[in-house]
């Protein structure tokens, strides 16, 4: 879904090669009249609480939030002069497997959660071999998820630990984009954790 998030009016198109002008607090931006949009947050200030609005859109389900500095001009493409603030979730998942690594990667290719998919990022090298060494002690031969899971080559493990794990999403077909582990939880017991759908 696309979202707009401001609109020069018709006589501020110059704005495109001009420089902003900082502390503007008037309306630059004309509504189309007649259409509607579904967020109508029209913002004038130029200074904004960037933490706060951030959390309001994250709260919203948006992808994230655009910031611009005020002082540069308007490009097209990448600019240094824009930053893009993903919106991230976290939730705790249960870890039941994991793959063996590729090329030089030490200890563990990714690890199988929820099920909820595979959570290849996050690790340093001391974490991954710190991992692979409890979930060996671990390995079980069948998979101990409800879900039919088809991973070539997995490594089952009961799952008694927990891992803390973002993501970006969380969609309908139940695996997790953008996922990052964050460590594991040690105050969590595997019957503690609950099956939340992230946005």
């Amino acid at each position: 879904m696309n979202e707009l998030f401001e609109r020069l009016s018709a006589e501020s198109r110059e704005r495109l090669r001009e420089r902003s002008t900082p502390g503007w607090s008037e309306p630059t931006l004309t509504p189309l009249a007649h259409e509607p949009f579904s967020h109508p947050d029209w913002l004038f200030e130029s200074k904004l609480d960037d933490e706060r609005y951030h959390q309001r859109a994250c709260a919203r389900g948006w992808e994230g939030t655009l910031a611009k500095d005020a002082t540069a001009p308007y490009e097209h493409g990448r600019s240094r002069s824009w930053l893009k603030f993903k919106c991230v979730a976290s939730r705790e998942l249960v870890i039941g497997g994991f793959t063996e690594p590729t090329g030089n990667r030490p200890g563990l290719g990714a690890l199988l959660v929820g099920y909820a998919g595979k959570v290849g990022t996050g690790f340093d090298e001391t974490t991954l071999g710190h991992l692979r060494e409890r979930l060996d002690r671990l390995e079980r031969e069948h998979n101990p998820f409800a879900e039919d899971v088809r991973e070539h080559g997995a490594h089952w493990v009961v799952p008694e630990l927990v891992a803390q794990v973002s993501f970006t999403e969380w969609p309908q077909d139940g695996k997790l984009r953008h996922p990052s582990y964050q460590g594991l939880r040690r105050d969590k017991e595997p019957s503690e954790v609950t099956r939340e759908r992230g946005t």
